[in-house]
């Protein structure tokens, strides 16, 4: 199985890049038909047709693609993101530490947005952020009072809008 996430940003390669991904997808559409090959990508809801297209472009006939619509997670889930992977960093002897009361303020923060917008690229970058400048002490806890989550989720977003039109590259740190 090969997965591809993101991978709405093939219908959107410059020229060059475009020519090595279709030498790349000729490879996987040349391999022996013996082999049991999976392809898996995600593509946002509103890129699935041009995905399509250039699959089609690059010789995947679409009586061979199968697809399926992913709804958005719903907020109820959002503490698990926040608490999951900062448990999962702990255990493996990278501190951090979130304390529930912040991750549900988070939470909130995140799904204030209601349907009209991905509310999980926010939340990671707010959280890349956070970790990255207010991980404090050797247990790793985040300093943040979690009735600054606002404020905090705002000023990563408007941090990371500044880095864009300075020309930095903030989709390498979300990665």
């Amino acid at each position: 199985m090969l997965g591809i996430d993101q991978a709405e940003e093939m219908a959107a390669l410059p020229a060059d890049n475009d020519a090595a991904l279709d030498a790349l997808l000729q490879s996987l559409l040349n391999l022996p038909r013996d082999l049991d090959l999976r392809l898996v990508l995600t593509a946002r809801d509103d890129s699935v047709d041009a995905t399509l297209a250039r699959l089609a472009k690059a010789g995947l006939a679409q009586d061979q693609i199968a697809t399926w619509r992913l709804h958005r997670l719903p907020s109820t889930r959002f503490n698990g993101i926040i608490l999951g992977p900062a448990a999962s960093a702990h255990r493996a002897g990278w501190p951090l530490v979130i304390e529930p009361a912040l991750a549900d303020a988070l939470a909130r923060v995140a799904s204030a947005g209601g349907e009209n917008g991905d509310a999980l690229p926010v939340l990671a970058l707010a959280l890349q952020r956070m970790v990255a400048k207010r991980r404090a002490g050797p247990d790793g806890r985040i300093a943040l009072r979690p009735e600054d989550a606002t404020a905090s989720v705002d000023g990563a977003v408007s941090d990371a809008t500044a880095d864009v039109h300075a020309g930095g590259q903030v989709a390498e740190e979300i990665c």
